[in-house]
């Protein structure tokens, strides 16, 4: 190979390996995200959900998450909040906010499965 396709082959190898890092980076990002998702009654309605996520949208800096598609997960986990960051003590806010609420029956912790 003569030295300018050598430098381009390098040139090549250089952008494919700052792209992997780049996805490696914006995995590690997505796989850091923390959540809760609410578990509601088998009664639950659609009030229901609304009104939890009114209450509950700002306790201990959680902040609720956009509805997802219509999908299987989706229907049986309607709520979520966004936990990332926060603390015991603020997370102890949200789970407060959500038992106080009888269409509540519990949540799962994206990172453990209490609740």
């Amino acid at each position: 190979m003569r030295p300018a396709s050598l430098h381009r082959v390098g040139l090549v190898v250089a952008v494919i390996a700052s792209g992997l890092v780049a996805g490696c980076g914006s995995v590690g990002d997505t796989l850091s995200r923390r959540s809760v998702s609410v578990v509601f009654e088998e009664d639950r309605t659609q009030a229901d959900v609304t009104r939890v996520r009114e209450n509950c949208d700002g306790a201990g800096g959680a902040k609720a998450l956009p509805t997802g598609p219509d999908n299987p997960t989706n229907r049986r986990y309607p709520l979520r909040f966004d936990v990332t960051g926060l603390d015991r003590q603020a997370r102890a806010k949200l789970v407060a906010c959500l038992d106080a609420d009888p269409s509540v029956r519990g949540f799962q912790d994206s990172e453990s499965t209490a609740g």
